[in-house]
């Protein structure tokens, strides 16, 4: 499926907040959220509202080196009662080294 057109009223409707914030011991913090409405190009009847959350932390190991970690949650929410909503859960974490 593809949501290209925005309603309502074929104008673009959705919105996402970010915040980055430094915590005590060197950290950032990065908080996100966001919401969409959207209705499906190939079927006018389906229309989507996505909702999203994340919050990640990076934590410097040296001056080119930092780990991180990530959560984020997504629910969709269809407006027809044969299609199925949707939740998803990501995670990840890394090593990024720059040269």
């Amino acid at each position: 499926m593809t949501f290209g057109r925005v309603v309502p009223n074929g104008l673009p409707f959705g919105v996402a907040l970010f915040r980055v914030t430094t915590v005590a011991g060197g950290g950032t913090v990065k908080l996100s959220t966001g919401y969409l409405d959207a209705e499906n190009d190939a079927d006018s009847s389906i229309d989507i509202r996505r909702y999203t959350v994340s919050a990640g932390y990076e934590y410097p190991l040296s001056k080119r080196t930092y780990c991180y970690a990530i959560v984020g949650y997504q629910k969709d929410t269809y407006g027809r009662r044969d299609v199925d909503d949707a939740d998803s859960i990501g995670v990840a974490s890394g090593l990024v080294v720059q040269f």
